[in-house]
């Protein structure tokens, strides 16, 4: 963590205010309104043919514009995802970028994880696939300036493959991963946990429809789990929601409704990617890497944000993940299951559980946050 205590943000808690930013003429043109056809068409677009430019081998970065507007034809859309430009064998730039909240200019950190996988994954043969990822956020990055992925080849090895990856804008550092890759080998022994007890995804109601439910129902007072909703609804970066769906198991716990509750935080989602991705594992994996930031700190958060709790500061410090299975895919519905086991120090400690409806534990994701109140 830098000595500021800046980091790439995770969530939309963070309370800064955003101070002066000047509106930009890109941005005043995304203003303007869109046909209700017209916007379904975009919201709905298929993620493969919107990531057709990605390169052949690992269909590369999940890169983004600066968020997707109501106002974003599909020409635009499909600009928001453009391959790592090769710059020699060891690295890469990442172009356009994703905000994290619409309030500031911090890259969103999910989008350097997915880049960083993709661009270690682009030194390997082919036969080796990443089975373990760990990283950290060491300096808040910005949309502002491109990112370069320096790519160290760690060890060549016959079975393993280890490497290095070091983001950096403007020379400085924002993030540093270690990847391992593994050849396919036949199981020895084979165990797993069970399967969560939830209900199926056709009974639950996406996220974003609960939060525009809840704003507009005229019997919920103006109570503190409104304010949150509305806070969240109007500074959340579209991009996710155009991405993937997400249906939480437990509404009332995403709306902020079970109040004060001092048990361990627990959420369980379904979420899938809008439109087919295709055959390609490499960005099936590009796509859980980059959904895995999203809900680990908040649900540490959901019962004492509930409860009165006002953060002033809320980063993710590292994401570790772990493929136990790295061929799956993302276009059908996966159960994500999180727990917040721990909360100490002004930190948090999440893990989450990946599965398929199969009920397949694929992937395993650990990850510590930052977490800090706002003084009176």
């Amino acid at each position: 963590m830098s000595q500021d205590g800046n980091q790439t943000p995770n969530t939309l808690f963070e309370q800064e205010p955003n101070v002066g930013k000047k509106t930009k003429g890109r941005d005043r043109a995304d203003e303007k309104k869109v046909p209700p056809d017209e916007d379904y068409r975009i919201r709905n677009v298929s993620v493969m043919n919107v990531l057709r430019k990605i390169c052949p081998r690992t269909l590369s970065s999940l890169s983004q514009m600066r968020g997707i507007t109501a106002a974003a034809t599909t020409k635009d859309l499909r600009e928001m995802y453009l391959e790592l430009e090769q710059i020699d064998p060891n690295l890469y730039r990442g172009e356009h970028l994703q905000r994290g909240r619409k309030s500031r200019d911090a890259v969103y950190g999910g989008q350097v994880i997915a880049q960083s996988l993709n661009a270690a994954a682009r030194t390997v043969d082919e036969e080796y696939l990443p089975h373990s990822f760990h990283s950290y956020f060491i300096k808040t990055g910005s949309v502002d300036h491109p990112v370069l992925y320096s790519i160290d080849r760690v060890r060549d090895g016959r079975s393993f493959c280890t490497r290095s990856v070091k983001a950096s804008q403007n020379g400085v550092p924002i993030f540093i991963a270690q990847v391992s890759f593994q050849k396919k080998e036949t199981d020895t022994i084979t165990h797993q946990c069970k399967f969560p007890s939830v209900p199926e995804p056709e009974s639950l109601t996406d996220a974003l429809t609960l939060m525009q439910q809840a704003l507009q129902d005229p019997h919920k007072p103006d109570s503190l789990s409104k304010r949150i909703i509305a806070y969240k609804h109007n500074d959340l970066d579209e991009t996710y929601e155009k991405i993937f769906e997400s249906r939480p198991v437990d509404p009332k716990l995403y709306l902020y409704e079970n109040i004060g509750t001092t048990e361990p935080p627990k959420a369980y989602w379904w979420v899938k990617a809008h439109g087919p991705v295709g055959d390609q594992f490499a960005l099936h994996r590009s796509l859980a890497a980059y959904m895995s930031d999203c809900f680990m700190i908040e649900t540490a958060l959901m019962p004492h944000i509930a409860a009165g709790f006002v953060p002033s500061m809320v980063f993710s410090l590292d994401h570790c993940m772990y493929f136990h299975r790295p061929e799956f895919k993302v276009d059908e519905w996966m159960l994500y299951e999180i727990c917040s086991r721990k909360a100490v120090g002004g930190r948090t400690y999440s893990d989450a559980r990946i599965w398929t409806r199969e009920k397949d534990l694929v992937l395993s994701v650990t990850q510590e946050g930052i977490v800090r109140k706002r003084r009176n």
